[in-house]
C-alpha cells in the first residue's frame, strides 16, 4: 500500500531528557508523517517526538491528508517565514514515501495552550474530525 502524507498537531511538554522549556511550559508541533493511514500516521508522529525527549499530550485539532505534489503552494502560504528550514517538493516526495516523520516550526505556550482550528490550507482533505 502506498504512503500518503498526514499532518496533525501534537501538544508536548519537556521532559528532564532536554532540560527545561524556558518560559513555555509545553509546545504545539505541527507534525508530518508519510504513512498508509492516519492511524498509522498519528502513532509515528507520537514516537518520534517522544524519541525526541518530548511528554506527547495530545493531539490539537484535526488530521488533515496533503497532497504532496502541493507541498511547495502548502509551506508558501501556511509557512511562508519557513520556506528555507523545511523541506524542499523533492525531499518531501522521498520523506513520504519512505515513511519518515518530520516536524514544523514550535510553538511555545505558557499556562494555556493556544486553541488549534482547521488550517484550511491548499492540497489538504480532512481524514479525522
Amino acid at each position: 500500500m502506498q504512503n500518503s502524507l498526514y499532518q496533525f498537531t501534537l501538544r508536548v511538554f519537556p521532559t528532564d531528557a532536554i532540560g527545561p522549556g524556558g518560559a513555555a511550559m509545553g509546545a504545539l508541533v505541527p507534525c508530518y508523517a508519510g504513512a498508509v493511514d492516519y492511524r498509522s500516521a498519528l502513532k509515528k508522529g507520537v514516537t518520534e517526538i517522544t524519541g525526541k525527549g518530548y511528554l506527547f499530550d495530545t493531539i490539537e485539532g484535526s488530521v488533515h491528508q496533503l497532497d504532496p505534489a502541493c507541498w511547495g503552494v502548502y509551506v508558501a502560504k501556511v509557512w511562508p517565514e519557513f520556506v528555507h528550514d523545511l523541506p524542499t517538493q523533492e525531499e518531501v516526495a522521498g520523506l513520504v514515501t519512505r515513511g519518515k516523520v518530520f516536524f514544523g516550526p514550535f510553538a511555545g505556550f505558557g499556562d494555556h495552550p493556544p486553541r488549534v482550528d482547521g488550517l484550511g490550507t491548499a492540497g489538504e482533505t480532512s481524514a479525522r474530525n
